[in-house]
């Protein structure tokens, strides 16, 4: 795997990922952590992990 970027936040405002909004929130509810991959000139690892609070 190559070197990147991983990042850990509890709270974000997902924006940008996809031009569909009925995909995104989706996301929210049935993954805990999501990993997006951006494979551009560089790659970079962005790994977003959302807690949820009971």
């Amino acid at each position: 795997m190559a070197p990147g970027n991983f990042t850990r936040v509890t709270e974000f405002i997902l924006t940008g990922v996809s031009e569909r909004p009925d995909l995104q929130i989706p996301l929210f509810f049935h993954c805990p952590a999501l990993i997006l991959t951006f494979q551009k000139q560089l790659f970079l690892y962005l790994q977003l992990q959302i807690w949820f609070s009971p």
